[in-house]
């Protein structure tokens, strides 16, 4: 026994030799779990989560019974696998095609959820705390500059590229990486030169001198960053590993083996020689070996790279001719546009591979958003009332995707299919490929679920007959919640985002947190989005933190494809690093940018001249009277901002922070504040610890500036689906709102959302009763 343990525990040095892992910025090493030797999964399929549709996110899942792969990871993934139960404690390695924010975006979020989980689900699902990337050049340096500016203050991860990884193995498969590389010749270089401010300044004082200019807590190290213009694109050949027989008892005795650590070594897949000289083969006495399937990922961006791509030799080994049979993909997953499969050399490509591989398309061609969740809400609001929770647009959910098959059949015949969230491919232990999606909507069924509360209808009735139905005269300014919550998006709540439509043809987006884009999407359907994108003239972030500016790329990216006409980001300076980056790193993106420093809207401050001139211009671009901001207590160079529209009108944004003096002088006498209530009241002590606001602390800033109106936003996910006011509360409740994801109203229609808040409370009563234990239970551990 003792040598048996000596032995285990010099295995398991070796293993974790294997599996060590560093900080993205090298800093010292962090030692990974120890994985299981030699446990081959029983049970493997791939699942796509992110169809890759134009407004959605891109991602397919690995799916074994022990461990999960990504392939791809674009922006809104993080929530897709919140509300599809994808365990991302279970996120063994995640690969990489090509580095467009396409199919990356949703990286530093996934990440973060994975370093974010509870001590106990990482210890209960085995959980790496240091995530295994394989991603083309420069995807590392996109991580480390949001580590080093503190905007994602905790990213560990262990990167492969092309030059340092072939070959990546372990017990389920076997990933081979295929670089592509552009037929351009003249790539060039070009560097950019960085000034990494320092953001971790958190101390509670407004961040300005007596003169009314800024004070920056910051250190600026000068940086160098190369970046290449034409980078390799990564396609991945995938082979599961061989799953040895079932061992037969009955078989093993009446070869006259006797139980005992012989039957191990057949079980191993070992010959082995009895006492009396008889050999028994391992495939007398097991089932036949199940060999792996063998799966490809590829992706051609462009037509630069197609000339390599169709000509890689490491793919002619399992096409049609191949020598072995089960070298031949099962399926191939393309990440290739659209225009580039249309291509005759892509087609005539796909033609080698034989007729019974099956080909999954992941691209903009397809339309699926992939989330019921909202949907569900959303039908389950426009019952009390639809002005304020329209219909979501529900094109996204059709049965088959609007591309023509037909222009890509070939000779043989080839098995197409364009991807919808949840489609499946089970390829152990028999292969099938899934065409039927398990998403659907059905608005019937969310209707039923109402009305099994009881007295329902009653309710109901009662509610339309006390709410003000009257049609406003002013539809503008109009606001759309697109996210309410913190830190994380749940499946009811995106993070931080308003969009104020200020009249038919302006708007202006106040923060814009990851997957921004689908939520527009999903208010305003794919037809009308281009015309929505359009009218953006401005985006405001108000502070640094990740969750309220990472669906920036995502949105300038798609507006840039509708106009050229440079939309004015207004942001803090702390910013400033990632822009230059994402300048750079992403085509069209500067020339569709104007920067405005926060800093330079500050009110009452003595402008100079030139401000004075932009803050006009801006002022004429957005249709309004004024924009002003005031320094808020958060982070560093955190910021509230006002605006006044030219019907007189005023609404502050709070932005995060918890109670302010200076927000509040900003907002004085303003018809509507919007503000930030992360915690319930009583978790005062951990709001303050984290400089958010409670409830309370929101509504008592909303009566020291004497607003007209105070709508909770921004919060917390443990309560996602609605918060707890007090119904003993000293404040005047019926100038309080709870916002809600994809809420539509105008200054108007605020007045009744303390009328529909109790009927919120009645529809989510688990969900209330679930928050209060939560708090009960977290304030019990506070005080043992």
């Amino acid at each position: 026994m003792l040598i048996a343990k000596n032995i285990t525990r010099n295995i398991l040095k070796k293993c974790r030799s294997r599996f060590l892992s560093v900080e993205i910025n090298n800093t010292p090493q962090i030692d990974a779990k120890v994985m299981p030797l030699n446990v081959i999964p029983a049970e493997v399929r791939l699942q796509v989560l992110g169809s890759g549709s134009r407004a959605g996110s891109t991602c397919l899942v690995l799916i074994s019974d022990r461990k999960r792969y990504m392939f791809n990871c674009g922006e809104g993934t993080q929530r897709l696998t919140s509300e599809h139960k994808t365990k991302l404690s279970k996120i063994e390695h995640i690969f990489i095609t090509s580095g467009i924010w396409k199919n990356l975006g949703g990286l530093p979020g996934v990440i973060l959820s994975i370093q974010a989980l509870p001590e106990e689900t990482v210890k209960n699902d085995n959980c790496l705390n240091v995530i295994n990337i394989t991603a083309p050049k420069k995807t590392g340096q996109m991580l480390r500059l949001l580590r080093e500016t503190n905007i994602m203050k905790k990213l560990y991860t262990s990167f492969d590229e092309p030059e340092t990884m072939k070959q990546y193995e372990d017990s389920v498969m076997t990933v081979s990486c295929i670089p592509i590389h552009s037929n351009v010749n003249n790539i060039s270089s070009k560097c950019i030169s960085e000034t990494i401010i320092d953001n971790d300044t958190d101390d509670n004082i407004t961040y300005a001198n007596n003169d009314g200019k800024r004070k920056l807590n910051e250190i600026k190290t000068e940086k160098r960053i190369k970046l290449n213009e034409n980078l390799p694109v990564l396609s991945y050949i995938c082979k599961l590993q061989d799953k040895l027989g079932t061992l037969h008892l009955e078989k093993c005795l009446a070869k006259g083996i006797k139980p005992g650590p012989i039957l191990g070594l057949l079980k191993k897949g070992n010959d082995i020689t009895l006492g009396d000289g008889t050999v028994v083969r391992n495939d007398e006495v097991c089932s036949p070996k199940q060999i792996g399937a063998t799966f490809i990922v590829v992706d051609c961006p462009n037509e630069d790279y197609l000339e390599s791509f169709v000509n890689e030799t490491a793919f002619v080994k399992h096409q049609k001719n191949a020598l072995d049979e089960n070298d031949k993909p099962y399926c191939i997953i393309h990440f290739t546009p659209q225009e580039i499969i249309d291509n005759p050399k892509y087609k005539e490509w796909m033609n080698n591979f034989d007729s019974n591989t099956y080909h999954l398309i992941i691209n903009e061609s397809n339309t699926c958003l992939g989330s019921e969740a909202v949907y569900k809400q959303q039908h389950m609001y426009n019952l009390l009332n639809p002005k304020m929770f329209p219909y979501l647009e529900t094109k996204c959910f059709q049965h088959e995707s609007d591309v023509n098959c037909q222009n890509l059949d070939t000779d043989n015949n080839l098995r197409i299919h364009y991807a919808k969230t949840l489609q499946t491919i089970q390829l152990r232990p028999e292969k099938k490929f899934n065409t039927d999606t398990t998403i659907s909507i059905d608005r019937e069924v969310y209707t039923n679920e109402l009305f099994e509360i009881e007295n329902f209808s009653t309710i109901l009735e009662e509610l339309r007959a006390i709410i003000d139905q009257e049609t406003s005269t002013e539809e503008y300014p109009k606001f759309v919640m697109l996210g309410t919550g913190s830190s994380i998006p749940s499946k009811v709540r995106n993070t931080s985002a308003i969009f104020v439509r200020i009249d038919e043809s302006t708007s202006i987006l106040l923060d814009c947190s990851e997957g921004t884009l689908s939520q527009l999407a999903r208010v305003y359907g794919m037809t009308e989005l281009d015309h929505i994108l359009s009218t953006i003239k401005a985006i405001y972030v108000s502070h640094m933190h990740a969750d309220h500016h990472l669906g920036l790329v995502g949105i300038i990216l798609a507006r840039a494809r509708v106009t050229k006409e440079p939309v004015a980001l207004l942001m803090p300076d702390t910013l400033k690093s990632w822009m230059n980056y994402c300048y750079e790193r992403f085509d069209q993106f500067k020339e569709c940018v104007k920067y405005i420093s926060n800093d330079d809207l500050l009110a009452h401050r003595v402008k100079r001249q030139n401000v004075v001139t932009i803050k006009q211009n801006l002022f004429n671009k957005l249709k309004i009277k004024a924009l002003e901001t005031t320094l808020v207590r958060h982070c560093n160079l955190s910021y509230g901002v006002s605006l006044i529209f030219e019907n007189d009108k005023k609404v502050v944004y709070s932005g995060d922070t918890m109670p302010c003096n200076s927000l509040i002088q900003l907002g004085m006498h303003c018809d509507l504040l919007i503000h930030e209530a992360t915690l319930q009241d009583e978790l005062a002590k951990e709001a303050e610890k984290k400089k958010h606001s409670t409830v309370s602390n929101a509504i008592n800033a909303g009566e020291k500036m004497q607003s007209g109106f105070t709508l909770l936003t921004h919060f917390s996910q443990r309560n996602a689906k609605i918060p707890i006011i007090s119904d003993k509360s000293i404040y005047d409740l019926r100038k309080v709102g709870v916002a809600l994801d994809h809420m539509h109203f105008n200054l108007s229609q605020v007045k009744n959302l303390p009328i529909i808040y109790p009927y919120l409370k009645t529809i989510h009563q688990e969900s209330v009763t679930l928050a209060e234990e939560r708090v009960l239970k977290k304030l019990q551990k506070q005080f043992t």
